[in-house]
């Protein structure tokens, strides 16, 4: 079982998922690959590049120092694109 929910992990991406879905899923599984998030630098890191890459490259150029900090401007991104995305299908109608 252990093996499984570090495959799980390993495996794990944001896809469809909210940022904040996403997020209680990578908390819950990192504690069966806790080598792959030793440090807090590892755990943003691993935490982002499974980010869908739209939120990866608006977080390219952050300074993201704490978990916290990457997950707030995570969520962030993900409202301004959301509202992004609703602005343009009203104009369309």
């Amino acid at each position: 079982m252990q093996e499984k929910r570090e495959d799980d992990f390993i495996r794990l991406r944001q896809g469809a998922s909210s940022v904040a879905e996403y997020e209680t899923q990578f908390t819950k599984l990192s504690r069966f690959a806790p080598d792959l998030v030793l440090t807090e630098q590892k755990w943003i890191r691993r935490f982002v590049q499974d980010l869908n890459v739209k939120i990866q490259e608006a977080l390219a150029a952050a300074q993201l120092n704490t978990f916290s900090q990457a997950l707030e401007k995570a969520q962030r991104i993900e409202t301004a694109m959301g509202q992004v995305k609703t602005f343009h299908d009203r104009k369309r109608k």
